[in-house]
């Protein structure tokens, strides 16, 4: 969450389940085997992960449900407007643990002959 109050979105990964296909609105969750965080166990080395999407804020429904709100690559025409929100605070397909952000570097290759 800092990172994107600092510097905006960031790349997230997660392990969709069949219906994510289908998803047209509401907030988003599914089967979840990375209870680690409820169970106040350890984050585990690793998590499968196979689709990324843009993580670009977070937010609260009027019950008190938290989520993730999140861009996904599959056009304007799926889910809410291209968009969709997950579930937050339980790594729901692993989203919480594969997290990625970058940080632009502008180079002046005129000023640095031995950049080719």
């Amino acid at each position: 969450m800092l990172e994107m109050k600092k510097n905006g979105p960031i790349a997230v990964s997660f392990e969709p389940d069949y219906l994510f296909s289908m998803y047209k609105s509401g907030i988003y969750s599914f089967g979840n085997n990375n209870d680690y965080i409820l169970k106040g166990l350890p984050k585990p080395e690793w998590t499968k992960v196979d689709h990324a999407v843009l993580c670009y804020g977070w937010g609260e429904d009027d019950d008190g449900t938290k989520y993730w709100l999140l861009q996904n690559s599959w056009g304007k025409n799926w889910g809410e407007n291209g968009n969709f929100r997950m579930l937050r605070g339980v790594d729901s397909g692993g989203i919480e643990a594969m997290c990625e952000a970058g940080h632009v570097s502008v180079i002046n290759l005129h000023d640095n002959p031995d950049i080719k």
